[in-house]
């Protein structure tokens, strides 16, 4: 089958390419690995899962701090395997809509993995089993990110994760956090809440190291207070 465009990745920047796409009056097709890819990076184990994993540990933290309020509670450990089924249930709800929304604009999905075989045709290794060839004029390349990795340390999803593994792991008592950027402090902020021990190490002189000096600053107090142990240029 012949598309004006097809885009080869159904993250955030696929599925919003096609969307323009089709307003122009183009035909498009996604091609994405698999359905449970589908929305990408973002949805699937980055800004959807760890935002509601963050509201999640924001209420427990009151619910800990209620006593400052006057108010008296009986405090149990989080049940992470609850937790993630209502983050689970997060992501369902929003690639349901996201699927409901691609198809209303007439945008093809095809799930499997794609390779060019010439400068306009591509062949699919596809998810339900067989391969198939798509053609087009014009090819979209959003393939996404990955964890980064570090030399000679494998992550094992239960001791040493990376940050789409962490938010399907046990809850830990001792957390480090090797790097201290947006993701670390982030992961960091969750973790404490929910009562891991957490530490972040960061090579830099400062954690958040690509933000304003002022503002890693006023972090790495709020981390002290909280709990949390910040070794910088480590």
């Amino acid at each position: 089958m012949k598309y004006d465009c097809i885009i080869i990745g159904g993250g955030p920047a696929g599925y919003k390419a096609a969307e323009k796409l089709t307003d122009l009056k183009k035909s498009v097709c996604i091609i994405e690995a698999n359905q449970n890819h589908i929305g990408g990076t973002c949805l699937n184990v980055g800004c959807i899962p760890v935002k509601s994993l963050f509201e999640i540990a924001r209420v427990y933290d009151s619910i800990k701090n209620s006593s400052k309020f006057g108010i008296t509670s009986e405090l149990k450990p989080p049940d992470m395997e609850k937790i993630f089924k209502i983050v689970k249930n997060n992501i369902f709800q929003i690639k349901t809509g996201l699927l409901s929304l691609l198809k209303n604009k007439d945008i093809d999905i095809v799930f499997g993995k794609a390779s060019f075989i010439s400068e306009k045709i591509i062949e699919v290794d596809l998810e339900k089993g067989g391969k198939e060839k798509f053609e087009a004029d014009n090819f979209i390349l959003a393939t996404g990110s990955s964890p980064k990795k570090i030399p000679d340390i494998e992550t094992d999803g239960k001791y040493i994760c990376n940050s789409s593994q962490i938010i399907q792991a046990d809850l830990p008592k001792s957390l480090l956090i090797a790097g201290g950027g947006y993701i670390g402090s982030e992961f960091a902020s969750i973790y404490n809440k929910l009562g891991a021990k957490v530490t972040i190490v960061e090579e830099c002189e400062q954690i958040l190291p690509y933000e304003d000096t002022d503002v890693s600053k006023t972090l790495q107090k709020e981390f002290k207070k909280q709990g949390i142990e910040v070794l910088t240029s480590s």
